[in-house]
């Protein structure tokens, strides 16, 4: 690799951006100007609107029986409250109404609880505000009254009051920061994805639609070197960007806090400051992810043809990069477990541990370590992607999909396009159907989902888009030898499967037992248990097999080889179960399922593996197998498991001529 070649490429890329000034200028001073007026003029609109409804005058129903009443003149005292006699609720007229239950009266006369209603209308801001005002008058309405009661009485309050709870809020300041934690690194990351996502366009689908990608490539460049340069462009512009953004943000929250003169309850971030210790580590942080949000974003840039296509392509990439936001900011996700080795979301909260003084070394090294780990596998994907001509300037892709079925040709299985776009119509088909279905039974969701969507809707593609469904779904004959060492490999997958999720629990990833032995449970309870066995069980086994292994794979088999088809299916087959917890578990068993059908060419293979798995765990969960049982004899369990997998390689491999797939 040639350094000095990379680094000409490296100047000319920026060059070219430094060149286009108008846009350099953008990215400069647009988030100097943006951010200060976007929360100057938030900040006095809030404050503009809340001083409105606090003086607006507010009507309040009452009956008029009940207007006479004590409360009711109580209520009188405040400017803001306007009463109106009305004998049931009506909301255009009034914003609160109160009534009285019956024996209101009497219970207050005889010194036992009087019960009051007050209605209001939670979708109505004007409304709930009405209803703040009511609701604080008549705490203090009842706090009156109970000190007449204890006077007639003889008593003093105190006896009521054992304790007195007095609150202080130990340091301002880091409530602040905590606070600006919850929401700088947000910015920062949709920042960077928005300064590597322009740049990359330009770059790599700019230089295609331009035709000067030609020309790049006829240098003496090297592939590697080539995917170097414009990676180090990249990043050094979505570095930039994020802490041209970072920067001006925490000017603008410091500023805010001279002005606001230290007044948390105008303003939550008066006493913010960001601190100097911590800043080496913010910016080293920010390099780091940098480097893998520009990967994602030049991958995709990568696969477009235009650079209008490239920015649609960006809009995914900039919605997955707000669930990191998300996550970090909901009760009880800290840094630890499995957490630690999420990309972003690690980085979030890292960056708010830092900026309260609780960030440890160990977990700036979990997000140096994960991120650079993805890193290097995108940077792997972008040397494959810039090693193939096919990416590189034939992205038209092939299809069977038309309208006009008379012009389809009979053939052997769909393209890989074709299969990732059914994939995607039976994923949202499935969430939507399942989901609404599950509102009624479970067991009926799980049938009709996998029986009309996996399995009917997919013969049913195969026969209109005229592609022959016995080579589709690989409807081979499967050999004797092949049937029995599916028979006995299935419990030993088991058994590895089961294995990876005790060793993921100890890094939090814990929850994919449960859930499926709640869902059994549930099961069991309407159909019993050879009925829970037939929706567990042979349902997916049969359906699931179709969709996956032979919808699916058949078109993908056609462009990729046999490792890329085990990550695609695993990806997908994970997916498709629509649970965090189960994923790992599910993508495994796609990935060994994929390798199944590649070593044997039949799907009555895969169908009885599948089958064989499922009804394990029903007949675990049926004799209540004890967790301690298995986690005792754990390293008894992993000696057998581990040699008993190698099984699959006694799998007979296919000859039935069909194409593998491998690329040649």
């Amino acid at each position: 690799m040639n350094w000095r070649q990379i680094i000409l490429l490296y100047k000319k890329e920026l060059l070219e951006f430094v060149r286009d000034k108008r846009t350099f200028l953008i990215m400069l001073f647009v988030p100097a100007l943006l951010y200060p007026g976007i929360i100057i003029l938030t900040t006095e609109l809030t404050a503009k609107q809340v001083t409105k409804q606090q003086k607006k005058v507010y009507e309040v129903g009452v009956k008029s029986d009940f207007i006479g009443n004590e409360l009711v003149d109580y209520l009188k005292t405040d400017k803001y409250l306007e009463i109106v006699d009305q004998e049931s609720p009506d909301f255009t007229k009034t914003n609160v109404f109160i009534e009285p239950v019956d024996g209101y009266a009497g219970a207050l006369k005889s010194f036992k609880t009087a019960t009051l209603k007050v209605h209001y209308k939670t979708a109505d801001s004007d409304s709930r505000f009405a209803y703040d005002k009511v609701s604080l008058k008549i705490r203090k309405f009842k706090e009156e009254l109970v000190e007449k009661r204890l006077k007639i009485k003889g008593l003093d309050k105190e006896l009521i009051i054992p304790l007195k709870v007095e609150v202080q809020k130990v340091d301002q300041e880091v409530e602040s920061r905590y606070l600006a934690g919850r929401v700088l690194p947000g910015i920062m990351l949709i920042m960077l994805v928005v300064g590597c996502s322009f740049i990359a366009q330009e770059i790599a689908a700019g230089e295609k639609e331009r035709g000067t990608l030609e020309t790049v490539l006829c240098s003496p460049l090297s592939r590697l070197e080539l995917v170097c340069g414009k990676y180090l462009t990249v990043v050094t512009v979505g570095f930039l960007s994020a802490v041209i953004n970072l920067g001006c943000m925490a000017l603008t929250l410091g500023h805010m806090s001279g002005i606001s003169g230290g007044d948390v309850e105008s303003n939550p971030f008066a006493n913010f400051t960001l601190p100097i210790s911590v800043m080496p580590v913010i910016l080293i942080c920010l390099i780091i992810v940098a480097i893998l949000v520009s990967g994602l974003t030049l991958m995709a840039a990568s696969m477009a043809r235009t650079v209008q296509e490239a920015g649609q392509y960006m809009v995914p990439i900039t919605l997955v990069m707000s669930l990191p936001v998300i996550f970090s900011s909901l009760p009880g996700v800290e840094m630890e477990g499995v957490v630690r080795f999420v990309p972003f979301l690690n980085f979030c909260l890292l960056f708010q541990d830092l900026l309260i003084g609780e960030g440890t070394f160990l977990d700036f090294l979990s997000v140096a370590v994960s991120t650079g780990l993805f890193s290097v596998l995108v940077v792997t994907l972008l040397i494959k992607v810039y090693s193939s001509e096919g990416v590189l300037f034939n992205h038209e892709g092939r299809s069977t999909f038309s309208f006009n079925r008379s012009s389809l040709k009979e053939r052997a299985s769909f393209e890989a396009n074709d299969s990732i776009i059914i994939f995607s119509i039976m994923l949202l088909l499935m969430f939507f159907v399942s989901t609404s279905l599950q509102t009624y039974d479970l067991g009926t969701s799980v049938l009709v989902s996998q029986w009309t969507i996996f399995f009917a809707l997919s013969i049913a593609l195969l026969k209109y888009f005229r592609v022959k469904v016995s080579s589709a779904l690989y409807l081979k004959a499967p050999g004797p030898r092949n049937l029995l060492v599916c028979l006995f490999l299935a419990p030993f997958c088991y058994s590895a499967v089961m294995l990876m999720q005790i060793v993921l629990q100890y890094f939090g990833y814990k929850g994919a037992e449960m859930e499926l032995f709640d869902i059994m449970a549930t099961l069991t309870t309407e159909y019993g248990f050879l009925g829970t066995l037939f929706i567990i069980s042979v349902t997916p086994a049969v359906c699931e097999e179709i969709l996956f292994r032979g919808v699916l794979l058949s078109g993908l088999r056609r462009e990729f080889n046999l490792k890329a088809c085990m990550w695609l299916q695993a990806i997908m087959f994970g997916l498709a179960h629509f649970s965090f917890f189960r994923f790992a578990g599910t993508a495994v068993m796609g990935a060994v399922l994929t390798l199944i059908i590649f070593r044997t060419g039949s799907l009555y293979c895969t169908i009885l593996m599948h089958m064989i798995f499922n009804a394990l765990s029903c007949l675990i969960w049926a004799y209540d197998v004890p967790d301690k049982i298995l986690l005792d004899n754990i390293w008894w369990i992993a000696l057998f498991t581990i040699p008993g997998c190698s099984l699959i390689l006694l799998l007979k491999p296919e000859n039935s001529g069909q194409s593998t797939g491998d690329g040649s």
